[in-house]
C-alpha cells in the first residue's frame, strides 16, 4: 500500500505548546485559542486590582472561566 511505502519517510515533530505567563503577560500575549481578547482584558484588570494569581482557583475568581475552560487551560498556564 502507499502508506507502507512512504512510512519510512514520514517524521512527526512535536513542538511544545506555549505557556502563558498569566502574571506577566500583556493582553495581547494572553490571547489564546482558549482565551478571547475580552477574557484577557478581564484577567489583566483583575491582576492589577487584586495582585498575582497563585493557581487556577485564583484565576477562576475573575468569573470568566467555567470549570471546563479552566481544565482545558491548565496545561497552558504558568503562574510563576
Amino acid at each position: 500500500s502507499t502508506l507502507h511505502s512512504i512510512l519510512p519517510s514520514l517524521r512527526l515533530t512535536a513542538t511544545p505548546h506555549r505557556k502563558i505567563l498569566v502574571n506577566k503577560s500583556t493582553i495581547e500575549e494572553l490571547v489564546h485559542p482558549y482565551l478571547s481578547r475580552k477574557q484577557a482584558e478581564v484577567i489583566v484588570r483583575y491582576r492589577v486590582n487584586h495582585g498575582s494569581f497563585k493557581n487556577m482557583e485564583d484565576l477562576k475568581k475573575t468569573g470568566i472561566l467555567t470549570d471546563v475552560m479552566a481544565e482545558k487551560l491548565q496545561a497552558y498556564i504558568n503562574f510563576d
